[in-house]
């Protein structure tokens, strides 16, 4: 007997604290649509600052890059067509060939995480303007090696050209690559891809224009 007001007076509690948790149900509806305004509000900030024309100094650095990268990788596949022929006729064997071929990639591989660690310390400015120097001087002796001896000497002084140039490529592209993210924040993924085509166009004329001024 002493035991149904129990009983009844716990009911009759559930049912004083039942009207609390409609409160929170209701408090939650409210936070959504402001969770939303958020994300609509950061969609707008990014889509008004990328339909922004861009500034002097942003088309001044995306032609610059461009114009660079584009001449990096024309340089690098223009030998296609014609260092076969040429390390032949100085009595390169085929193995070696394909290794001073392939040393400017290799370097590019191993270097780049270091310039990438160690760019911002040293300026990214300055490796971009020293990589372009190093890997346009290296290009330039690599043509007037053909005049020196055949066999071994040739192939050490091929190997020690195509490393700096690997090098010199590897610093200002990594240091193309954070200036590009530096002054376009809004706009990264676009100028990448800018930049990747830039980068395929150069591979696509460079043998043709090497293998062009090779016949004549």
């Amino acid at each position: 007997m002493e035991l149904k007001p129990l009983f009844t007076y716990a009911e009759d509690s559930e049912r004083e604290f039942s009207p609390v948790f409609p409160d929170i149900e209701d408090t939650k509806v409210e936070i959504e649509p402001l969770l939303t305004d958020t994300e609509d509000s950061s969609n707008s900030d990014t889509s008004s600052s990328e339909s922004n024309p861009m500034t002097t100094e942003q088309k001044f650095t995306l032609v610059s890059l461009s114009i660079s990268y584009a001449f990096s990788s024309a340089f690098y596949s223009m030998l296609g067509p014609i260092y076969p022929q040429e390390a032949k006729r100085k009595g390169v064997s085929q193995l070696m060939t394909g290794l001073i071929f392939g040393v400017h990639a290799l370097v590019v591989f191993a270097t780049s995480p270091f310039f990438g660690k160690y760019l911002y310390r040293i300026g990214a400015k300055f490796v971009l303007i020293v990589g372009l120097l190093v890997a346009g001087i290296s290009n330039v002796i690599f043509g007037f090696l053909d005049d020196s001896p055949d066999g071994f000497v040739y192939v050490v002084l091929c190997l020690i050209v195509r490393t700096l140039e690997g090098l010199g490529c590897s610093a200002f592209e990594t240091a193309g690559f954070a200036i590009m993210a530096y002054t376009f924040p809004s706009r990264v993924s676009t100028m990448f891809g800018i930049i990747e085509a830039v980068i395929g166009f150069g591979f696509m004329v460079g043998p043709v224009i090497g293998g062009a001024l090779y016949q004549a």
